[in-house]
């Protein structure tokens, strides 16, 4: 099944003429595309033309994110305040200026929950670093939504800087006992990057955990079949 990705985008290049861009995705037996509508539109004149490209790669790997040589990672914690307290592990990599540039934000409780923001990338492989609040308890709709959001605001931000990659360590991740709260995370993380805004073309999902890889591959391929 088609389904919209996106609002429009319109892009000016000049008083009479601009760019309306729709994105479609679809995932199936032939696996995930994008289907890109480009309208240019003169004068009140509108000429469509539609091409398909390969949706991202994605890839789930057992290492560390900080290591992943991607455009963009991405720092997501429970609360603004915990984004500083090495939630994720390549935050000893920081240096002074991104520090900075978090105390910052946090100061100004500027990262609302499921909401996303760019900072540098520092010393890091990445050339950026995405900044993202996910709720703190997967037991409800609304915060499956809420993470979802995370995902899908993070790429969008990565997106508009340019990045054609981005990493994401495990978000919103429950205890071992609870098995189906951890496929349900999952089940946003890989369903939201299967549908991946342009201009990305890869994304990474990163832990050391075998257990958080292998329920990660089950999900995919269970996204993959449908």
């Amino acid at each position: 099944m088609i389904r919209a990705l996106s609002a429009q985008t319109m892009v000016r290049t000049g008083s009479s003429a601009f760019l309306i861009l729709d994105w479609f995705g679809s995932a199936g037996a032939l696996g995930a595309v994008f289907v890109i509508e480009i309208y240019v539109c003169v004068d009140g004149r509108k000429d469509a033309m539609t091409r398909v490209v390969p949706a991202p790669r994605i890839t789930m790997v057992r290492a560390q994110l900080g290591q992943q040589a991607v455009d963009a990672l991405v720092n997501g914690a429970p609360s603004i305040r915990k984004l500083a307290e090495g939630s994720n592990a390549f935050i000893w990599q920081w240096d002074r200026r991104q520090r900075k540039e978090l105390d910052a934000l946090i100061r100004s409780n500027g990262v609302p929950v499921g909401e996303a923001v760019a900072g540098s990338g520092g010393k890091l492989p990445a050339r950026w670093v995405v900044h993202t609040v996910y709720p703190a308890d997967i037991g409800s709709n609304e915060a499956l939504e809420l993470l979802g959001s995370c995902y899908r605001e993070a790429m969008t931000v990565a997106a508009g800087l340019g990045a054609r990659s981005v990493g994401f360590a495990k978000m919103l991740w429950p205890d071992p006992e609870y098995a189906e709260g951890r496929r349900r995370a999952a089940w946003v993380a890989v369903s939201s990057a299967m549908n991946a805004p342009p201009p990305l073309t890869e994304i990474v999902f990163a832990s050391p955990d075998p257990d958080v890889a292998s329920v990660y591959a089950d999900v995919y391929e269970s996204l993959s079949r449908s």
